[in-house]
């Protein structure tokens, strides 16, 4: 074989080759780095492990809203009237996961100030003025 014909060959090989591990990576698990032990000593992801608590007692919507973008990892785009001027009072009873935190934080809201917190199609949070329950 030339040389030319070998250095085409082994172009495609490192292309293959480069390709291959390109897939592979997407295709990979949670780095074990991600993962937090749990008390039985299982490996889980962070998000799964109850090991958030929060006492808000009289707590700025803005201010509440502000926690609640750093556990989702996303901003909130606020309602077109802006962030109400209410306060929340909500309490995790034990330790909860981060969607669990999420979850009762979005019922405060919208209970306590009638704000509600949509995802989008795109993933986007946004938030919507709604009645107050009452």
């Amino acid at each position: 074989m030339s040389r030319k014909t070998l250095l085409a060959i082994s172009v495609v090989v490192i292309l293959v080759v480069a390709m291959s591990i390109a897939i592979l990576k997407r295709r990979a698990p949670p780095k074990v780095s991600d993962a937090v032990p749990t008390p039985d000593g299982q490996m889980r992801n962070p998000a799964d492990v109850a090991n958030v608590t929060f006492s808000f007692s009289g707590m700025p919507v803005a201010q509440v809203i502000d926690v609640y973008e750093g556990w989702a990892k996303e901003k909130v785009a606020p309602p077109k009237a802006g962030w109400p001027a209410g306060i929340v009072h909500v309490i995790a009873p034990h330790p909860l996961t981060t969607n669990e935190a999420l979850r009762s934080i979005e019922a405060a809201l919208k209970e306590q100030s009638g704000i509600v917190i949509r995802r989008g199609g795109d993933g986007s949070l946004s938030a919507e003025t709604a009645s107050p329950a009452g």
